[in-house]
């Protein structure tokens, strides 16, 4: 339980576990402290600690975030996006959900738990993030499916049915991949949403 400190799971009266969110409503610009935050990223890059992962080539991708999530092996990397309704309230009304990238699970556990008719799919380029993804205390079996997949070098519908989302999340992706396959992934993302489907 220690892997995901940032969360607080209660169990309800019908014995489910649930993300309790007292403080929910803070979840904007207070994840972090900004400041801090900012002074550590220029030591880093100052040191040259730091190396530019979309200018690498190839499978290094893979390995710079296995890397990453190795090292930062404890869940707390990316606290849960509350926010995330609150910004779209879209998400709270629809039933599925592609997310690209989708990490520790920061954005889809919390939507899961703001509409309780979701199902959701989301992919990762990291063995490792998917594995703590799945061991989260508050993952459903029922309405997560996840898998390792690299959407910068493979197409989707090998791995996800064309037209068949009602959303699909690229919350950080595009940061997170070479700027030259920008246009692929997000023309990807296009394929897999249904009629009138948005990209958030």
């Amino acid at each position: 339980m220690e892997k995901f400190s940032h969360w607080k799971i209660v169990q309800s009266d019908d014995q489910k576990n649930e993300m309790s969110s007292p403080i929910a409503e803070q979840y904007y610009s207070n994840d972090f402290d900004w400041n801090s935050h900012a002074e550590k990223c220029c030591l880093q890059v100052q040191s040259k600690q730091y190396e530019d992962k979309r200018a690498i080539k190839g499978n290094r991708n893979e390995k710079n975030w296995e890397d990453f999530y190795k090292k930062n092996d404890n869940g707390n990397v990316y606290k849960p996006r509350r926010y995330l309704t609150k910004i779209w309230p879209k998400l709270t009304s629809i039933h599925t959900i592609l997310e690209l990238g989708c990490g520790y699970g920061s954005s889809m556990l919390p939507l899961l738990q703001a509409n309780s008719d979701l199902n959701v799919v989301g992919c990762d380029i990291s063995p490792t993030v998917i594995e703590r993804f799945e061991s989260h205390p508050l993952y459903d079996k029922n309405r997560c499916k996840t898998f390792v997949y690299d959407v910068a070098s493979f197409p989707l519908e090998n791995v996800v049915p064309s037209n068949s989302f009602d959303a699909v999340l690229l919350i950080f992706c595009l940061s997170a991949i070479p700027s030259k396959s920008h246009k692929y992934v997000i023309n990807e993302a296009s394929k897999a949403l249904k009629c009138g489907g948005s990209i958030f």
